[in-house]
């Protein structure tokens, strides 16, 4: 499937889709422009979507996993524990598609805060609302 991005300020984190229901939904609906919620070191994206728990959703993710939480309705991207892990463990508050994986170190993911724009976006595209004091685009992706 179509490799996807996610930017915030100047950082982006390149993923790849799974072959899931879920996958696809969130594909054919990009770009999305949302704002980060965190708990603990959890990244949430609220979205417009409705989709359904898979039979293979996990409570116990692992980095790297993007994850979508049926009844919030929202992404997830765990880069570290929650308030409800245990030791040595990225629990969720419950069980969730994984829909992509993170091709890059989701760590990066400490760089952004609470309350900031996200846009996902298909690899490939310019993003439009960053421009030089020219208005030529910057950031472009291959």
């Amino acid at each position: 499937m179509t490799d996807i991005v996610f930017m915030s300020g100047g950082h982006e984190l390149p993923a790849r889709l799974a072959d899931t229901p879920t996958a696809r939904l969130i594909a054919k609906a990009l770009p999305l422009y949302l704002t980060a919620i965190f708990w603990g070191r959890l990244v949430r994206l609220e979205t417009p979507l409705d989709s359904y728990r898979e039979n293979d959703a996990v409570r116990l993710a692992r980095l790297g996993q993007i994850l979508w939480s049926p009844e919030r309705e929202e992404i997830v991207i765990p880069y570290g524990a929650t308030p409800i892990s245990q030791a040595g463990e990225i629990r969720l508050n419950e069980p969730s598609n994984v829909w992509a994986e993170a091709l890059e170190d989701v760590q990066i993911l400490r760089e952004v805060h609470d309350g900031a724009k996200v846009t996902i976006a298909r690899y490939g595209t310019v993003r439009s609302e960053s421009r030089s004091a020219t208005g030529k685009p910057r950031g472009a992706w291959r």
